[in-house]
């Protein structure tokens, strides 16, 4: 991760739309800050799917307000349940946010192929000789 951040700081100013698609390390971490967020052109969505953590949520509350951002959707939240990272940035109370509650993978075909998965684990470990 560490070695693409250039090559992310210089896509950034070019995305009309950021959707997160990363592990939670501590190479990403608050990955997308006020730093980033603000390399991003005005207008922008960002999206996060992947991991809370990865972004600041201080500095997305922010970005929205000055609606530096248009929007942003979430499933994932640094704290989960969603509490605020300072109790004056509450996420909920803009009207350019959308949140989920950790349920982006919840579809039925997720669920067949956990529960399919789960079944040959089980069979494959009571089977072995």
């Amino acid at each position: 991760v560490k070695k693409y951040s250039q090559h992310l700081d210089d896509l950034l100013p070019q995305a009309d739309i950021l959707s997160i698609h990363l592990p939670l390390i501590d190479n990403t971490r608050k990955m997308i800050d006020v730093r980033r967020i603000g390399l991003l052109p005005k207008g922008a969505f960002l999206i996060n799917t992947a991991r809370g953590g990865i972004v600041d949520e201080a500095a997305l509350f922010d970005a929205l307000a000055t609606e530096h951002l248009a929007g942003a959707a979430m499933d994932v939240f640094a704290a989960e349940p969603y509490t605020p990272a300072q109790p004056d940035k509450d996420l909920r109370t803009l009207p350019n946010m959308i949140m989920t509650p950790h349920c982006a993978s919840d579809t039925v075909e997720a669920n067949n192929r956990m529960a399919t998965r789960a079944v040959e684990l089980a069979t494959d470990f009571l089977t072995q000789k």
